[in-house]
């Protein structure tokens, strides 16, 4: 039984150029992750997917094993869990194999977040996926629509302006999911059915997708750093 981390990380990126080896804080993005999987020290291997050499070449000088994705994974539309599905597959990993699935974009995880959703993997005896979370800001039910310039809510029948009105929701923050290649190629999307969740802060759980939250994050870590 192996343990097995997958770092997808596309070359094509529109709102942030070159984002997943975009200079954060001195080193690429995707660094950071990788880095996190090699504190956490208990891999067999660890590999970042991509269609670009330049990325791979960057995962490889950083310590992670690259692995080129086919062409026709390598365009806006291909989702994550195919992209994995895909590497699994090739790799004729076995069922009993365990995944770490970690996202680039969510560089404030820690090393030790992926030990604490692994050891809530292993008291649920490796039956049920682990989905790191983090609380949505806002109730949804608190959402609008615009419909013909007008605001309406999405979800009138459960709307309260009071936020204590409404029970904690939850968001996938892209930062970690652990599986086994099981459990993980029956899935139908990224949380998957029944999943377990492993909660993390919002401070952490910032998903890089615009360049304000590439400013924010290297902000914040700076600031941790002149702390310590």
């Amino acid at each position: 039984m192996n343990k097995i981390a997958i770092i997808p990380a596309r070359g094509g990126s529109k709102r942030i150029l070159n984002k997943n080896i975009y200079n954060l804080n001195g080193v690429p993005l995707i660094a950071h992750t990788v880095r996190q999987a090699i504190e956490f020290g208990d891999f067999d291997g660890i590999y970042v997917n991509s269609d670009s050499d330049e990325i791979l070449e960057c995962a490889k000088e950083y310590g992670a094993i690259p692995y080129k994705r086919p062409s026709d994974l390598a365009i806006d539309t291909s989702r994550v869990l195919d992209v994995a599905k895909s590497q699994i597959k090739d790799m004729n990993l076995d069922k009993h194999d365990e995944l770490a699935l970690l996202l680039p974009t969510c560089p404030l995880r820690t090393y030790e977040d992926i030990r604490q959703a692994y050891n809530i993997f292993s008291d649920h005896n490796k039956k049920k996926q682990v989905v790191s979370m983090t609380e949505y800001e806002k109730p949804p039910e608190q959402a609008f629509v615009i419909e013909n310039g007008l605001l309406v809510r999405q979800f009138p029948d459960g709307y309260s302006s009071r936020s204590q009105d409404h029970l904690a929701s939850y968001r996938y923050n892209t930062a970690i999911i652990i599986s086994t290649m099981e459990i993980f190629l029956e899935q139908r999307d990224i949380v998957g059915d029944d999943s377990i969740p492993y909660i993390m802060p919002f401070e952490r759980s910032i998903d890089i997708d615009y360049q304000y939250q590439m400013d924010m994050v290297e902000c914040m870590m700076k600031n941790e750093k002149n702390t310590h």
